[in-house]
């Protein structure tokens, strides 16, 4: 849970903050392997990535259009 909570905290814009570069919280999580962050998580985390850049990029969307309805990402 924390990674995919790290992941979002810093790639998402926040009324007080704009959202990372993605390779800058890359380079943050890989920094955190192994002192916050299980390896093998991150590592799994990690090869996921496309479909998680996949569904940010839905989301993303979704918030663009001010689309806030309940509900799985399409």
């Amino acid at each position: 849970m924390a990674i995919a909570d790290v992941f979002d905290a810093l790639s998402v814009r926040r009324p007080y903050k704009e959202p990372w570069p993605l390779d800058r919280v890359l380079a943050t999580m890989r920094d955190g392997s192994g002192q916050h962050f299980d390896p093998r998580l991150l590592s799994r985390f990690l090869e996921i990535m496309p479909e998680i850049l996949r569904l940010k990029a839905q989301w993303d969307a979704r918030e663009e259009r001010g689309d806030y309805q309940m509900g799985w990402v399409r």
